[in-house]
């Protein structure tokens, strides 16, 4: 696996121009070819949920890997399944 982008989103950092959800799914829309993925890194568990709704709805090619915790974030890869 590939990583081509790592987001990390901090939800006392979350205020701004672009949502959270905006920023993974723009990172997401790299995602070009079978076995790359985008790290992100988010310390909202709701982010996490919505990531995984939004993936769902859409029937997109991906999917979320659990990687565990990383200094109070939740690490997650998104892939694309081929």
């Amino acid at each position: 696996m590939k990583i081509i982008e790592t987001v990390k989103l901090d939800k006392i950092d979350s205020c701004g121009s672009k949502s959270p959800l905006m920023i993974m799914l723009t990172a997401i829309k790299k995602i070009q070819e079978c076995g790359e993925a985008v790290e992100i890194l988010m310390n909202d568990y709701d982010w996490y949920v919505s990531l995984k709704y939004i993936l769902q709805v859409n029937d997109l090619n991906l999917k979320i890997e659990d990687k565990g915790k990383e200094n109070g974030f939740m690490k997650v890869d998104v892939v694309k399944e081929c």
